[in-house]
């Protein structure tokens, strides 16, 4: 929620700010897996999902300026499918 909330603040272009945010993400994530100091782990996870907010609040308002209206329908039907097939799907490799 928090990240949603200060989304608005940030005037980047998108794929630096995906760039940079992808990178973060992930050396947190890893971090948190190697870090055993339980402050620093929850500072970490606390970073990690304020970018994750924002990002799912960029993505949807680079959705809504790269796309025409009409398409919109469309474009959310396949942008939800694919991610749904791909979450799955890491899912059953996981656990293989």
């Amino acid at each position: 929620m928090f990240g949603t909330i200060i989304s608005e603040k940030f005037k980047t272009a998108y794929k630096n700010f995906f760039m940079i945010d992808y990178l973060v993400t992930g050396v947190a994530i890893i971090l948190i897996v190697f870090i055993d100091n339980l402050f620093i782990k929850l500072c970490l996870f606390a970073i990690t999902f304020t970018l994750i907010g924002i990002s799912g609040t960029i993505y949807g308002k680079m959705i809504y300026h790269y796309y025409d209206y009409q398409h919109l329908g469309k474009v959310s039907t396949v942008i939800n499918t694919v991610s749904s097939i791909a979450i799955v799907s890491c899912m059953l490799f996981g656990c293989a």
